[in-house]
């Protein structure tokens, strides 16, 4: 199941104007896992996304 998660929206302004909408007609949407569309709304949530981004760079480090 495919569902908007704010990270990106492209529209250029004339189809926004046009249509009223951030998904006009035709859009292609960007599939994402849940951890790269972290929702970081709480203080929990932003220790979650610094460990994710922590245990990344010592993967790449390795």
């Amino acid at each position: 199941m495919l569902a908007p998660n704010g990270a990106l929206y492209l529209c250029d302004v004339k189809t926004f104007r046009d249509q009223g909408t951030l998904f006009p007609d035709g859009v292609a949407g960007y599939v994402m896992g849940h951890i790269d569309s972290l929702d970081i709304d709480e203080e929990e949530d932003l220790a979650l996304a610094r460990a994710i981004v922590d245990a990344r760079l010592r993967v790449i480090d390795s």
